[in-house]
């Protein structure tokens, strides 16, 4: 984890652990082409990533999605062969017990049948 922190300016200093959720890019490509290599594999990467943060709070951890990194110094850090891309990166380990604040007015951005129609419950 101390050598990922140097190229990942984003990664949380403190996290004790990391996870790479990483695509192969030959069985993606055998299994759908380039639109594997280039959309499908990122997609299950994203929502790998999303699931194990649902989860994480059950299992008394908590997980941050680093968003600043080098994929080509990741990938050597890891030892990964080429054909192997890392998709997403993430710290991993026990979270501070700071109550939450209170979402202020959120309102969701949804939209019925073009951008610029607001949905509704009435739509």
């Amino acid at each position: 984890v101390h050598t990922l922190r140097q190229p990942c300016p984003g990664f949380v200093n403190n996290a004790p652990a990391a996870i790479a959720v990483c695509s192969d890019l030959k069985r993606s490509e055998e299994e759908s082409g380039v639109r594997g290599v280039e959309v499908v594999s990122r997609l299950d990467a994203g929502a790998s990533a999303a699931f194990m943060a649902i989860a994480a709070p059950a299992l008394g951890i908590g997980v941050c999605k680093v968003t600043s990194w080098s994929e080509e110094v990741v990938q050597a850090i890891l030892g990964l062969p080429e054909h192997v891309r890392p998709e997403v990166l993430m710290a991993v380990g026990v979270p501070v017990s700071n109550p939450s604040k209170p979402l202020k007015g959120f309102q969701p951005a949804v939209h019925a049948d073009r951008f610029d129609q607001p949905w509704t419950a009435s739509t």
